[in-house]
């Protein structure tokens, strides 16, 4: 009797464990941007008398930005509040629930012109993006986290 009592248990630690990494792993899919990336870029046409010189590493995130629709559309929104307080830097985006289903994340990377982008997966009311205003990525404050509601 002891035993099954044991392994009833470990099954609920565990199943408690599934379903709340679960949790954090679908939120950090739908919210985050990946930190960075590493990319293959090409010159098209090489100029005379020049030779391409490749920069290895990571492209550090430097910028998210929500859009109405797909990015290619061209439709970024604005944030809607930025505030400073002890050198951070708090974005905060406010969403129409019409209009919701239709979001998209972009995320842009430093020293690159390669971009990620994605729509969201579940509706939002906000999204407040916190930054580093001493740390600079690309001219831009670093992101440090991301919250949605």
């Amino acid at each position: 009797m002891k035993c099954k009592s044991i392994l009833l248990s470990i099954s609920a630690v565990l199943l408690f464990g599934l379903i709340f990494f679960s949790r954090i792993s679908n939120a950090a899919d739908v919210l985050a941007c990946p930190d960075s990336i590493l990319v293959q870029e090409s010159i098209k046409e090489i100029p005379e008398g020049w030779t391409p010189f490749v920069e290895e590493g990571p492209h550090r995130l430097m910028k998210m930005s929500f859009f109405d629709g797909n990015p290619q559309e061209k439709g970024e929104l604005a944030p809607e509040k930025e505030r400073k307080k002890k050198g951070k830097l708090y974005s905060t985006w406010r969403f129409d629930p019409d209009t919701a289903q239709n979001l998209w994340i972009s995320c842009s990377y430093g020293r690159t012109s390669m971009t990620l982008v994605r729509p969201l997966k579940k509706k939002f009311e906000s999204c407040t993006v916190t930054s580093d205003s001493s740390v600079s990525i690309g001219g831009l404050p670093a992101i440090l986290s991301t919250e949605c509601k």
